[in-house]
């Protein structure tokens, strides 16, 4: 390897700590430098930097069976705190968790409940999930929604905005159009694949939109997206369809992403 080819790596790997987007330290550095356009144009290359993402709910609530089986929630309250793996009871007793989140967040509702997201984007293990930027007692509110399965998504609200959206979209989708005020998103074909143990992928690209801003991701790519005159760090988490199987277990599609500010 030259040392041109070798110099872009080394500096995606040391700008990967600044961005909110890298793979290590994602939370510390979500926490501090997430609102700063200057750290958040960096890309990777899919294979080598495909996540997982997680997003789970639970309430001290006492639900019907038909609340329960719902796929969408709409909280509204104040923050309680935020945390990293702070698994208190029900913590995940809504929309279970396919694996234990990274970071929850926890909103008392008006009548006194208890809501529970817990939320996660890991890296080969390592907790990449940008911190959200609320403080305790704030006024909030969120969608969290499932597709009834494994694919779950939540979105985070102040008096500003939009703080926060995460899709763990593992086999379809869950966050809709109409969840982000004045940002579409979804996904599109992309060009190629590549091949893993259990057989090949398909590149799929994420897609957002907004009146000021356009934007296109491949999986494991970062970028800033603006809407409402807000800057966003926009990362992709994982993006892919499954073309073919050979273990049995395979996800047909996993899309991916976080944006936050």
């Amino acid at each position: 390897m030259t040392a041109s080819r070798l110099a872009l790596p080394l500096l995606t790997s040391a700008l990967a700590l600044t961005t909110g987007c890298g793979f290590i330290g994602g939370a510390v550095t979500g926490m501090l430098f997430g609102d700063d356009p200057y750290y958040s144009d960096v890309t990777y290359s899919a294979t080598d930097s495909e996540g997982e993402a997680i997003v789970c709910l639970g309430t001290s609530a006492e639900l019907s069976e038909e609340q329960a089986a719902a796929t969408s929630f709409d909280i509204r309250g104040r923050v309680v705190d935020t945390n990293f793996n702070d698994l208190r009871p029900d913590f995940d007793n809504v929309i279970p968790c396919w694996d234990t989140p990274e970071t929850v967040i926890r909103v008392r509702d008006d009548a006194g409940a208890v809501w529970t997201i817990g939320f996660a984007w890991r890296m080969y293990g390592w907790d990449s999930t940008p911190w959200p930027m609320v403080n305790t007692d704030e006024p909030v509110s969120a969608i969290v929604r499932t597709d009834g399965a494994e694919a779950a998504g939540f979105a985070l609200f102040n008096r500003s905005g939009l703080r926060y959206a995460l899709e763990a979209g593992r086999g379809g989708t869950a966050l809709q159009d109409g969840d982000l005020p004045s940002i579409s998103f979804g996904t599109a074909e992309g060009v190629g694949g590549y091949q893993t143990d259990c057989g090949e992928r398909a590149f799929l690209t994420q897609e957002f939109v907004s009146e000021e801003s356009e934007l296109v991701l491949f999986s494991g790519e970062d970028a800033g997206f603006y809407a409402d005159d807000e800057y966003y760090t926009t990362c992709s988490i994982t993006a892919y369809e499954t073309v073919s199987d050979n273990c049995g277990d395979s996800l047909p599609v996993d899309s991916s992403w976080v944006m936050f500010r």
